[in-house]
């Protein structure tokens, strides 16, 4: 492998990492109240206290990335992560668990942050859509494979065993990071912080920026709006139970992989617009199927459901390598606090769908998350059309 494949593999690895540390925890839910004590509350509050952690740091670390070189932010991340997740290991009280979890996401944000700046800075355009979606493949791998290695760990070690393990690969992760990844200066150049935050206001007023992010969200978040959702609405509307909601998971996450592949395997062919493109338009149809099912049947079904949303999770899936280097390209001196700003939208986008529709799903099943997600679809194409008129 060339040092430029051990450096994406290594930063690849730390944001994976951080992503994992969420869905890891995922089957220890159900366990806290009777073996921490945890109320229900308090239970769900160890995922919320993540996402939190998560969303709240991600622009900081964008900030940090593009004022210090970006193998010192991982290294601050790691610091941080690392200790977040003995404590949460150690835990003896939910409030404990809670402040971990806290902090661990907050450390997580900084692979997520750094990750796609680092990748753009080392490939030309199309290499950086290739990797992209490699790393979008990666990631759509790990809520099938994190909470299934989670449960087979908790039931033979305990819920401690995979912050054990979490604090275990990050500790190693830390001399590969020390040694693999450049410490270079970004392309910022800037040397005082708040020139570099006050960066975030004039992304803020770049209007092509502006649309192909406000795409690139829509597009996630018509994707997550049905994910977060599901759980629900397949057990209590669509006729299925946990196995149905796994096997949901199975098709769109693999249709979400094979999107991305694609883009990756035709990507010197086709121009970066190219993709956005066929990926905003995939999922503009996904939507108005998964629209129009909803209106037409009396009884959808699950199964029917699932192959629907894959069309719209293809979408994506193709997009969103393109879709990230794209709005990089775009303002390349902000490099990483325009890939923070992207994942920061996608992130508040989604969970304001999710909430949007929740109040609507017991009376109304599967109708408020179809037109959410062609809501979304919709929006996600006009942006795009705008943008490439800016």
């Amino acid at each position: 492998m060339t040092h430029t494949g051990w450096i994406v593999t290594i930063v690849l690895a730390t944001a994976m990492l951080g992503g994992s540390a969420f869905d890891f925890h995922l089957p220890a839910i159900p366990l806290l109240p009777e073996q921490l004590g945890a109320s229900v509350v308090q239970a769900q509050w160890t995922l919320a206290g993540f996402s939190f952690g998560f969303a709240t740091s991600m622009l900081m670390f964008g900030a940090l990335a593009d004022l210090y070189s970006r193998r010192a932010v991982l290294l601050g991340g790691l610091g941080i992560f690392v200790p977040a997740s003995l404590l949460c290991a150690m835990a003896t009280t939910p409030e404990v668990l809670i402040a971990g979890r806290v902090l661990q996401g907050c450390a997580a944000a900084s692979g997520n942050s750094v990750a796609p700046a680092l990748i753009r800075s080392l490939y030309d355009e199309a290499c950086s859509v290739r990797a992209m979606s490699i790393f979008s493949s990666l990631f759509g791998l790990i809520p099938v494979i994190a909470p299934a290695l989670g449960a087979l760990m908790i039931a033979a070690w305990g819920w401690q065993s995979i912050f054990w393990l979490i604090a275990g690969v990050g500790l190693l992760l830390v001399p590969a990071v020390g040694f693999a990844i450049p410490n270079d200066r970004p392309e910022s150049h800037e040397t005082d912080l708040w020139p570099v935050v006050r960066g975030y206001g004039w992304l803020l007023t770049h209007r092509k920026y502006l649309a192909y992010v406000g795409s690139q969200a829509m597009g996630f978040a018509g994707l997550l709006t049905f994910v977060l959702s599901s759980p629900y609405l397949i057990t209590a509307h669509l006729g299925g139970d946990t196995t149905a909601f796994l096997l949901t998971q199975v098709i769109i996450i693999s249709a979400y992989i094979l999107g991305a592949n694609g883009t990756g395997l035709l990507v010197h062919h086709f121009k970066t617009d190219g993709f956005i493109l066929t990926g905003a338009a995939t999922q503009l149809v996904g939507g108005a199927v998964l629209f129009a099912y909803a209106f037409l049947s009396d009884a959808p079904g699950w199964l029917a459901v699932a192959f629907i949303v894959a069309i719209f999770d293809a979408g994506h899936g193709i997009r969103s390598g393109a879709g990230f280097t794209k709005a990089m390209d775009i303002v390349p001196t902000h490099g990483a606090r325009a890939s923070s700003l992207l994942n920061f939208f996608c992130v508040a986008l989604a969970g304001a769908g999710a909430a949007s529709v929740a109040p609507f799903l017991a009376p109304y099943g599967l109708m408020p998350v179809a037109l959410a997600t062609f809501l979304f679809g919709s929006g996600s194409l006009v942006l795009l059309v705008l943008a490439r008129r800016l």
